[in-house]
């Protein structure tokens, strides 16, 4: 299963993907969104 990554800010859907096992940290990309552009770091906790 992979879901898509959201910006927090506008809620806009990335082109990035992840895995639902996904480990993820330290990682900034800039959103897509035209209104919004703004960077935000992924971070995918580890799921018990």
């Amino acid at each position: 299963m992979i879901e898509k990554i959201k910006c927090p800010y506008c809620g806009h859907e990335q082109s990035i993907q992840a895995d639902k096992n996904a480990v993820c940290r330290g990682l900034w990309v800039r959103c897509k969104a035209r209104h919004c552009g703004r960077v935000f770091e992924i971070i995918l906790p580890k799921k018990k």
